[in-house]
């Protein structure tokens, strides 16, 4: 019996979420299948749509047909936020007619954020459908999806990179982040609306790169930070960059995948802190179990810590 679990961590990023695809495809042609999947956001989407088994042409076209975010019949009318996310419900009905996780073919675990109780849920088991919606309900643009009594918003609220169930399941962990930032000079911060936002992007990097060396190999498209979170009408070039990033990157990947195989699985030590990250200078993938890393200003020591 094969006990040697594959898998990989797909972060929110919006439209950004479509080189997740192109990532799976490269990974699969490659040889490498996951077999337990966490998602935030777009991520979680992908992750569901991967986990029933859907191509990853059936993913994009299903992208696709759903396209139009922004429908006149779904303004909200009684909850906070513009768009009513639990009309999106039709979107995954005839895709998930069970509503279970139970009808997926790989395991798979949804981050979503109790905007109430101020915690992070990964739901796993049960109803399928609202926690999906509830993990990409980015508010204020979507409303929150009740579940339980509780209203839950968008996974990567709290957490947009969920590595943590991949840690104890899997000892061969891939995160693939499509939320990169880049570097931004004073004079593109010149209103207090940038500066919220830019304040808001680095929060959100900051909290899933103290994650980022979690993971045997890391996916980190710097180049998608050009694109918008809606920016839909770029969802087959977006998938293109996930696809050829990945097959630039495969050697490396299957090294640090055989790497690990012939160690019989990753040697995590969680008691150590994180290593510092830095913006890499370019795209990168990251082995930090044989501490090797390419395009970056950071290379971890044996304890974890930066050595630089």
């Amino acid at each position: 019996m094969n006990t040697f679990k594959i898998g990989i961590a797909l972060s929110g990023g919006g439209v950004r979420g479509m080189a997740h695809i192109g990532a799976l495809q490269a990974l699969e042609e490659a040889g490498i299948e996951p077999q337990v999947i966490t998602g935030a956001s777009a991520g979680a989407i992908v992750g569901a749509l991967y986990a029933k088994g859907m191509a990853p042409q059936e993913m994009l076209d299903f992208f696709k047909a759903n396209s139009r975010i922004f429908r006149w019949q779904h303004f909200s009318r009684s909850k906070p936020g513009l768009l009513d996310a639990e009309l999106y419900r039709e979107m995954f009905e005839e895709l998930f007619p069970l509503d279970n996780f139970s009808e997926l073919n790989k395991k798979l675990y949804i981050s979503a954020t109790d905007i109430e109780q101020a915690r992070c849920v990964l739901f796993h088991h049960g109803p399928l459908i609202k926690p999906l919606l509830a993990s990409a309900a980015f508010p204020p643009i979507f409303t929150p999806v009740e579940i339980d009594g509780h209203w839950y918003v968008d996974g990567g609220v709290m957490n947009n990179f969920p590595v943590e169930p991949l840690l104890a399941e899997c000892q061969f962990v891939i995160g693939s982040y499509v939320s990169p930032v880049k570097m931004m000079s004073r004079a593109h911060i010149s209103n207090s609306l940038r500066l919220l936002h830019r304040v808001n992007d680095l929060v959100l990097i900051a909290a899933s790169a103290a994650k980022f060396n979690w993971c045997d190999v890391l996916l980190l498209m710097k180049s998608l930070y050009k694109y918008s979170t809606f920016e839909t009408s770029k969802i087959e070039e977006i998938y293109q960059i996930g696809y050829q990033y990945t097959i630039s990157q495969i050697e490396k990947v299957l090294r640090c995948y055989e790497d690990v195989k012939h160690h019989g699985g990753a040697r995590r030590d969680m008691s150590k802190p994180p290593c510092r990250w830095a913006q890499p200078q370019r795209e990168e993938v990251r082995h930090f179990d044989t501490l090797t890393t390419t395009g970056t200003q950071d290379v971890a020591s044996k304890d974890g810590h930066s050595i630089n």
